[in-house]
């Protein structure tokens, strides 16, 4: 079987001149020859570039106005609004009380309580200081909050206490219920 593949093999052309069949390379080009193939040689043409296409700005999301049934879909909701938290904030407002009860009973991750609170602390406090004071209130009602809450980063107690702050300065809620909700 090997033998009739190197039998169909066409043998190479062996170089006469040269019995160790080594390849020297040409010399290289004088100096006048350069020039003169550079001046044969026309330039380059320039490409002409294209004004790129005109791209249609990004979608802004649209905020949602069903509430959210579970931890699961307001995750959902807040990883579409992620990059745009006057939005998130806008849908945090927009959460009833009883929503929020429910919805933070279940297992809810710890960067969409710190989300909630930099958008409580930068969005919410400003526009409507009342319903910053409300949805702390009502993460308040959740099952097992003193030990989520004994859990939380130094910057989310941070958030919290300059929300507390903002409320307190702007007299829209009752000094007494700011502190029992601090205690």
């Amino acid at each position: 079987m090997i033998k009739e593949v190197q039998s169909t093999r066409k043998p190479r052309p062996k170089d006469e001149e040269d019995p160790n069949n080594t390849v020297v390379p040409p010399a290289p080009p004088s100096e006048a020859e350069e020039k003169n193939a550079q001046i044969i040689q026309p330039e380059p043409k320039k490409k002409t570039t294209k004004s790129p296409l005109k791209k249609s700005p990004l979608k802004v999301p649209t905020v949602p106005t069903e509430q959210p049934k579970n931890v699961y879909e307001l995750e959902r909701i807040w990883r579409g609004l992620k990059a745009h938290p006057h939005l998130f904030a806008k849908y945090v407002i927009t959460l009833k009380n009883s929503t929020i009860k429910k919805v933070f009973n279940d297992n809810v991750s710890s960067d969409l309580f710190s989300s909630l609170f930099e958008v409580c602390g930068t969005h919410i406090v400003k526009e409507s200081p009342k319903d910053a004071f409300r949805v702390l209130e009502c993460l308040t009602m959740m099952k097992g909050f003193a030990l989520t809450a004994s859990l939380w980063p130094k910057k989310d107690m941070q958030n919290i206490e300059e929300i507390f702050s903002e409320v307190f300065s702007s007299g829209t809620v009752a000094p007494e219920k700011i502190t029992a909700l601090k205690g």
